[in-house]
């Protein structure tokens, strides 16, 4: 009996060391390329009249309701990349009106 034991022990152990050396890899991280600006695109509203309000009133709410835009909140670098997504995904900004939309929307959904 006391042998049966021992041998369990022992297989109990080298199971139990084997558990322990197993090593797990890190969850893949997904990379997102930078954003693409389109520089040759005509602005959403007039220059001399661009702000993030009426940026946001007009472009976001091509694809969705001003709603659904502002329902995130954070800071400014969580707006550059929610807003770098978007123009990946067909947003058409300027690089100017991207720059004040991300200013407007770190301020005023943080």
């Amino acid at each position: 009996m006391k042998q049966y034991f021992l041998i369990i022990l022992i297989i109990a152990g080298i199971l139990l060391t084997g558990c322990s050396a197993a090593k797990t890899e890190p969850a893949p991280v997904k990379v997102v390329p930078p954003a693409t600006v389109v520089e040759n695109i005509q602005p959403t509203v007039s220059v001399g009249t661009v702000d993030g309000k009426t940026i946001l009133n007009t472009t976001c709410t091509a694809c969705h309701s001003v709603k659904k835009a502002t329902e995130f909140h954070g800071d400014e670098k969580s707006w550059t990349r929610t807003i770098d997504d978007m123009i990946q995904r067909g947003a058409k900004l300027t690089t100017e009106e991207r720059d004040i939309l991300i200013t407007y929307m770190a301020e005023n959904y943080k």
